[in-house]
């Protein structure tokens, strides 16, 4: 179910929620922070409008000097702005400060499970040394838990094995057989009397 990008877009977090960002990667974000700067920024892609190779988010000011706020190389996922199985986050590292020094500057994306949501931003905050954004979507839920695989496990192996499953299947159709044997014998007993 993942796309080519799900290795860089899957995570299983610590209470074992499996999250795949992976439909959101082709989607670059925009918005704008209170001075009125643009923003784009990708989820597990580089955004196409900043410049610079695997610059996932970048700031543009009106006077359109562009400034990269996080790369593809210095990924980071976290848990801390999300309650478990409710969403998860992702920190691109490597960007330039507000006062140009290289490294300095972390952007965060945090995606928030919404079911009833395809994705939109609904939080944005921009400040010298990071960056935050929020995004609702309902590929932000996890897709499954590994408490729930552990589940669907423990009930397979109660199950008969499929070895044992063919046997009674064998022994099923030949009590058919038996059946079907005796009541043909009967009818033609009864035949036969008539």
């Amino acid at each position: 179910f993942c796309s080519v990008m799900c290795s860089f877009c899957s995570h299983t977090a610590s209470d074992g929620s499996f999250y795949d960002l992976s439909p959101l990667s082709e989607l670059e974000f925009v918005t704008t922070d209170k001075h009125g700067d643009l923003f784009y920024f990708g989820v597990c892609s580089k955004a196409p409008s900043c410049d610079k190779t695997n610059s996932v988010a970048c700031s543009v000011t009106e006077y359109t000097l562009t400034t990269q706020l996080g790369f593809l190389g210095h990924a980071k996922w976290s848990e801390k702005y999300s309650d478990d199985g409710e969403g998860i986050s992702l920190t691109y590292g490597g960007g330039e400060d507000c006062n140009g020094e290289v490294g300095k500057h972390d952007f965060t994306v945090t995606m928030q499970c919404d079911p009833t949501t395809l994705h939109a931003i609904v939080d944005f905050e921009s400040h010298c040394e990071k960056s935050r954004a929020t995004i609702r979507s309902k590929y932000a839920c996890p897709l499954y838990t590994e408490a729930v695989e552990n589940d669907i496990s423990q009930i397979d192996s109660t199950l008969p094995s499929s070895s044992d499953s063919e046997h009674e299947v064998k022994y099923w159709w030949f009590a058919v057989a038996a059946i079907s044997g005796v009541l043909l014998v009967a009818f033609f007993a009864s035949v036969l009397i008539l």
